[in-house]
């Protein structure tokens, strides 16, 4: 499990050359060590805040468990590349290697870890600069995903060399599968060559806007999981569901933001035309699961501490027939050019085979529900007389909203 780069410093990588039994280190620059690519970094943990104390004065020795000499505690676990300061670069040495048997089953957790880090080591030499490489977390929509590392979010390295010292660490969200993870160079002798420095890369580019800048959401009159989302914009008209008459007036409703049908330069919010829930519940699901995603910007929201976002789907709101009156505060078509609509999945076409194949059809390579093929914007009512019901379900930082 490496270390980030970011936040990890030359005392700490002192501390980490002095565990793995080196009188010098230093931190440690190339290409290869700190940018090795998700692809060839598959501990699924980045670490981060080294702390060690002193075990000197503790009684008695510990092992960690599984490892046979428990001198070899820290190598067996610990993935880094390193380089002996005296001379050129070469892959690095277990200070103990001499004094490891190897079992009647096979090399040692040792002698495996070095042959690990010499296959590490001679890739390092051998890089050279790495092209095409994104520095950018996506999901399959490109869509910007800041990584966020699993659980146990810390623990400890039990190194037991000379001055053994226990350290700690915890889990980061400081670095990518991809880096900069941090490289140590360690020496028994004082180093005489210039340390090497970090090299400039690439930024990033930018996340894409803000999904809940092309949505616009009426919560129903009894759901409280969307207060906190900017694309709130009310609560669902009382003409569309009572909560007087109803109990059931938990769903809400959505406006799209789309290009204008007769001048693209343009956009118009449009009210989203409900699809036929009853006979394409999964297209429906799919459209409410891509709703609520917008609604919370999620998974980019994740950064926030935003968990999980689930969707449901309600009973359709039926439109107000035309020419009826609407009372202040109710919905009035008649206050809307246009419309969207999704389009019915053709169940003949080869393209479609059921109707779960047209709901993974919706979302695939799209990021917002205006991006789905076929989407129908114009100034005719809702062919459905409906309006797309749905609500929401957001879990943030083990709450449930």
């Amino acid at each position: 499990m490496p270390f980030c780069d970011r936040g990890f410093s030359d005392d700490a990588a002192v501390t980490m050359c002095s565990l793995l039994g080196y009188k010098y280190g230093r931190k440690y620059y190339t290409v290869a060590a700190n940018y090795p690519g998700a692809e060839e970094t598959p501990a699924p943990r980045r670490l981060q805040d080294l702390n060690c104390e002193d075990r000197a004065a503790r009684s008695g020795r510990r092992k960690l468990r599984g490892v046979d000499d428990e001198r070899d505690s820290l190598w067996s676990v610990l993935a880094a590349s390193v380089t002996r300061g005296s001379g050129g670069s070469r892959a690095a040495q277990h200070p103990e290697q001499r004094r490891i048997a190897t079992t009647a089953a096979g090399a040692s957790t040792a002698e495996q870890a070095a042959r690990d880090l010499s296959e590490v080591g001679s890739a390092a030499d051998a890089s050279g600069a790495r092209a095409g490489r994104s520095l950018l977390a996506v999901d399959e929509n490109g869509e910007y995903v800041p990584w966020l590392p699993a659980q146990p979010l810390q623990g400890t390295i039990d190194a037991s060399v000379k001055r053994a010292r226990q350290c700690g660490f915890r889990t980061s969200n400081l670095c990518g599968p991809d880096g900069p993870l941090a490289a140590v160079e360690c020496s028994n002798k004082p180093f005489t060559t210039p340390a090497t420095v970090a090299f400039p890369m690439p930024s990033p580019p930018p996340p894409p806007p803000d999904k809940s800048e092309s949505i616009r959401f009426w919560s129903g009159a009894a759901d409280t999981s969307a207060s906190g989302s900017q694309a709130l914009a009310g609560v669902v008209e009382p003409n569309l569901c009572d909560p007087a008459t109803s109990t059931d007036c938990i769903y809400g409703r959505a406006e799209l933001l789309v290009p204008h049908p007769d001048d693209p330069s343009q956009q118009v919010w449009a009210p989203l035309c409900s699809v036929d829930v009853a006979a394409y519940p999964n297209l429906a699901a799919q459209v409410a699961t891509k709703a609520c995603a917008m609604l919370w910007d999620y998974p980019a929201s994740r950064s926030s501490g935003v968990f999980s976002v689930s969707s449901y789907t309600g009973a359709p709101f039926a439109l107000p027939p035309p020419g009826s009156e609407v009372v202040d505060g109710g919905f009035d078509p008649a206050a809307h050019a246009f419309w969207a609509e999704l389009p019915e999945p053709d169940l003949s076409s080869e393209a479609f085979h059921g109707e779960a194949a047209a709901a993974e059809a919706l979302t695939a390579g799209k990021r917002l529900v205006q991006d789905v093929p076929g989407l129908r914007v114009g100034p005719e009512r809702c062919a459905s007389g409906a309006l797309f019901a749905f609500r929401c379900d957001l879990v943030v930082a083990g709450r449930r909203r």
